[in-house]
């Protein structure tokens, strides 16, 4: 899952805080290990938009601020990890971890965000095993996580 995940796992799983973790993906080869991406966030202004100045500062300051961050994490449901490095640490502070009982996140995402490699192109399945992955993950329940998590990513690989 990708740090987009983090506070979407927390809300859909009530009542399990403290009981997860998240770890480095397992790599093939050890020379060099890579990561591919899963899911960004983008923002855009319309080209008939009659206020193109006011939109493009208004998402200036919402990507690359300390003050819009916090506020965009202060709810809860969201675990932006900013694409702007200078506001990961403001990111990370505002971010609340019980759930993972107290993992440092944000440092984790942080070394893994330096394995990202370019030119990543998906496989033609790669959606139906997102969509199974992501309505299983909503459907865990704590005695049979592992089983039901195994289950769902095995489901849409074969479809």
């Amino acid at each position: 899952m990708g740090p987009w995940g983090l506070a979407a796992l927390s809300n859909s799983v009530p009542g399990t805080s403290g009981r997860w973790r998240v770890a480095p993906l397992p790599q093939w080869g050890t020379g060099k290990p890579v990561l591919g991406t899963d899911g960004v966030s983008l923002h855009a202004i319309t080209a008939d938009s009659p206020r193109k100045e006011r939109a493009m500062r208004f998402l200036e300051w919402m990507s690359t601020t300390p003050e819009a961050i916090t506020t965009r994490l202060s709810s809860g449901r969201s675990s932006l990890f900013p694409a702007a490095k200078n506001q990961v640490e403001a990111a990370s502070r505002q971010f609340k971890t019980d759930f993972y009982d107290g993992q440092d996140l944000y440092g984790l995402v942080t070394d893994q965000a330096r394995l990202l490699r370019t030119g990543w192109t998906w496989g033609p399945r790669m959606q139906a095993t997102a969509t199974s992955l992501h309505n299983g993950l909503a459907r865990l329940w704590t005695d049979r996580a592992g089983y039901l998590l195994v289950s769902c990513v095995a489901s849409g690989q074969t479809r």
